[in-house]
């Protein structure tokens, strides 16, 4: 019988088939099969000769009962002068290569095809870290923002002119610094007419918001005092909701790729391989979980003018990544203090005394045949409490906003915007000789060429069971399919 010589320069778990090229061509030779040679182990005796002897020839070829297997030669064996025994063992990969190329199985790597977003648990990390940082620009800008101001005052008819919102009988105006400063130089000099309505006590607040903002338009506000109107021209800010709500739009943030990426591990953009965290000023710090950012998030932030809260949104299409509120109103103080307050507090002071001498004079007589010393400590008590009464009466009766012993701080407004990641890295990328993560059921010809391991796979054939046994044993264990 014949058999044929082939070249082969394979990998052992490869699937590629011997062929003859212009260097090798396949040699026919003549052989016999010695005696109780199997057909997975065969061992075939040929004449001695250049051919047969060649050692580059380590490939072997042999059609039997209708099928053309491959095998490869394990041994030369020099039985006489004349005579070699070629000792072979069955290449299964390459003599079922179609059949392994039509087998559907779960394929868990791949050289050829990959899933970037599964992770490759083959591969270890190192204990190096890296880290990048994305610029915010800070919405806050303290030396550029506007003022909101509150006044009680009629808002119907010709009187409601120029404010911005307005909450029941609270009309919110919003102004510049040197509006404000205008303002605020009338209420401390108002003049005789309007003396009597103390127009410092419609004031109920004052806030800085600090966001560079400008308004399109300047307007005069007619403060409704009495019977009387007090124009004050001052700039209506844009952006500005009925409802007093302002809504400022920070753009876009992209979050950056993990430095060893590429384009087969995308997974690395992923927690615990890639952390991000979004420092958002006054609002907090926060993780971002990419997940549902996917590649950016916007972020926009409403604030409620009258108030001075704000809610900070951070947002991927319909997924919401940060909802928070913080405080980034400014409350500013506001006090009239006119030549009229020294006599006010005489007022509230003999008031003051007539109210509480008058009381005591009855609790001093029910004591007084028991001890002349409780008169004193009850002296002493309303003097005290007299003094707190007249101090608080005397505040109270100082016209203000906000707080008083205290202007606010801008310092809220300076805090750390930014987007800081930290990417864990790999020790080393081992893709060319295992391939990368596919967990996917397909056909294995899709998978062609390169590596290729699969999970619970079983050939179908009418081979041999050692050969069934191999097959699967080898996909399993991972194959080059060429």
């Amino acid at each position: 019988m014949n058999i044929k010589l082939y070249h082969g320069d394979k990998k052992i778990y490869s699937t590629k088939e011997p062929v003859a090229t212009t260097a090798y061509p396949a040699i026919t030779i003549t052989c016999t099969l010695k005696d109780e040679s199997d057909i997975l182990n065969p061992s075939f005796q040929v004449l001695r000769s250049t051919d047969s002897e060649n050692h580059n020839y380590n490939y072997v070829e042999w059609t039997v009962g209708g099928k053309k297997r491959f095998y490869i030669i394990n041994n030369r064996v020099y039985e006489s002068n004349d005579i070699i025994r070629l000792e072979c063992s069955e290449d299964v990969l390459a003599t079922y290569r179609q059949v392994i190329l039509d087998t559907y199985a779960y394929v868990t790597r791949s050289s050829h095809r990959y899933n970037p977003l599964v992770t490759d648990t083959a591969v270890v990390t190192a204990q190096q870290k890296t880290t990048q940082h994305v610029s915010i620009t800070n919405p806050m800008d303290y030396n550029a923002g506007f003022y909101v101001i509150g006044v009680i005052q009629d808002t119907d008819g010709s009187y409601g002119q120029g404010w911005s919102f307005k909450r029941g009988a609270v009309a919110y105006y919003t102004c510049t610094e040197s509006e404000l400063g205008k303002l605020i130089d009338w209420l401390q000099n108002p003049g005789p007419v309007y003396s009597d309505y103390d127009p410092m006590s419609h004031i109920v607040s004052c806030m800085y918001i600090p966001i560079s903002e400008t308004g399109s338009s300047t307007t005069t506000a007619m403060f409704h005092l009495g019977s009387d109107i007090h124009n004050w021209t001052h700039t209506k800010m844009d952006y500005v909701s009925s409802y007093g709500l302002y809504t400022y739009l920070m753009g876009t943030v992209t979050l950056p790729n993990h430095p060893q990426i590429a384009t087969q591990r995308t997974y690395l953009n992923y927690d615990p391989y890639s952390k991000y965290t979004l420092y958002a000023g006054q609002f907090g710090q926060f993780e971002i979980d990419r997940n549902l950012t996917g590649a950016s998030f916007s972020m926009r932030f409403r604030v409620d003018l009258g108030t001075g809260d704000a809610y900070l949104y951070a947002y991927s299409g319909d997924n919401v990544i940060v909802n928070t509120q913080a405080r980034i109103g400014v409350d500013i103080m506001l006090a009239q203090q006119t030549a009229k307050n020294a006599s006010q507090l005489m007022e509230l002071r003999n008031a003051r005394d007539n109210m509480i001498v008058g009381s005591a004079i009855g609790a001093a007589g029910a004591i007084a045949d028991r001890n002349i010393g409780q008169l004193a400590s009850i002296a002493s008590a309303i003097n005290q409490t007299s003094d707190a009464f007249a101090l608080s009466s005397y505040m109270m009766s100082i016209p203000k906003v906000s707080y008083m012993n205290a202007n606010g701080s801008v310092l809220s407004a300076i805090v750390y915007w930014a987007l800081n990641s930290e990417h864990s890295l790999l020790a080393g990328d081992p893709q060319s000789q295992i391939g990368l993560p596919l967990c996917e059921y397909t056909k294995l010809d899709n998978c062609r060429s390169g590596f290729t391991q699969c999970a619970g796979a079983h050939v179908q054939m009418s081979g041999l069971r050692e050969e069934i046994e191999t097959i699967d044993a080898y996909l399993a264990a991972g194959l080059l399919i060429e």
